[in-house]
């Protein structure tokens, strides 16, 4: 029998940031919108109109809001196990740190579940790793995940695909789609990623092998299925035709096993899931009081949806 729960988990900052920039454009931060108290809203705005939209495409039964935390205080586990961990990043600009903070509020005033690590010691991904998990051992039903991040591929299976924005349309990938473009499943991601790195101002900072790239690894994890795999059978690349990048993964062990690391999402024994209880707290209903309110607010319209599910 089909499961009918259906659960859309959303990656707050992926879909807040790109909100954030798609609609400040060429702009100076005295352009942009605020409500009457002054706050910023253009992102805010932005992502309760993505939301609408998703809820109605999607029709989820239930739905969580995952976000990073930004205490300047805190520290994540991957910054601690390598300093330069996403350390080409420049500061976001104040209206956007400001809306994230604006947007974990709207949410949960609308009846959304937000979920974050205080503590900053574990990341929105491994958060969203971790509902997943649970919500597959307690449920089971089709998991949607909202987020441009391809860290998140490791997550897709045949119930879980990834919302994405594309130039020009939104599609919906998955693991299917995965396995099409690299030629791998996505359990072997992580170790594509741990080989590859990942180098670039917004990116993660991943160190990987130096000199291997595509072209050997997605070939050389057909054969294997781990990192652990590879480096147990090293002397036999040669006879399988990788012989030329031999060297270069001996050479940079250490790198590629702390990329795995620091690559792999976590999600088990997360302080911030503790007390969730998939089976209900992750239902929703919007509260339709405070959906007018926040609505009046941003200058939304009020309209009705067609979508009964998403009360939205």
């Amino acid at each position: 029998m089909k499961n009918e729960r259906t659960l859309m988990v959303i990656d707050g900052n992926n879909v807040t940031n790109r909100a954030y920039y798609a609609t400040s454009h060429n702009k100076e931060y005295r352009e942009l919108p605020r409500d009457r108290r002054g706050y910023y809203i253009n992102a805010v705005k932005n992502v309760v109109q993505q939301l609408r939209g998703y809820l109605t495409r999607y029709v989820p039964t239930d739905l969580a809001f995952v976000f990073d935390e930004h205490d300047e205080e805190s520290i994540s586990f991957r910054k601690m196990l390598y300093s330069e961990y996403k350390g080409g990043r420049t500061e976001k600009p104040y209206p956007l740190q400001e809306q994230l903070e604006t947007t974990k509020q709207v949410l949960e005033r609308l009846g959304v579940a937000v979920f974050s690590d205080r503590d900053g010691w574990y990341e929105a991904d491994d958060l969203i790793a971790g509902i997943i998990k649970q919500w597959n051992e307690a449920v089971g039903g089709q998991v949607y995940v909202v987020s441009n991040d391809k860290d998140l591929y490791q997550l897709l299976s045949p119930n879980v695909s990834q919302v994405m924005n594309k130039p020009g349309k939104e599609i919906c990938y998955t693991d299917q789609d995965f396995k099409n473009e690299f030629g791998i499943t996505p359990d072997k991601w992580t170790a594509a990623k741990s080989i590859l790195g990942e180098t670039g101002k917004t990116s993660d900072n991943i160190p990987g092998a130096k000199g291997v790239g595509p072209k050997c690894v997605f070939p050389l994890l057909t054969h294997f299925n781990t990192i652990e795999d590879i480096y147990e059978n090293i002397g036999d690349l040669n006879s399988m035709g990788f012989g030329r990048y031999q060297k270069k993964l001996e050479t940079h062990k250490e790198s590629v096993l702390l990329s795995k690391t620091l690559v792999t999402l976590v999600g088990e024994n997360l302080p911030a899931l503790e007390a969730l209880n998939v089976q209900q707290d992750l239902k929703y209903t919007i509260n339709q009081e405070q959906k007018a309110l926040i609505y009046k607010r941003l200058g939304l319209s009020n309209m009705p949806y067609s979508v009964q599910k998403s009360l939205f």
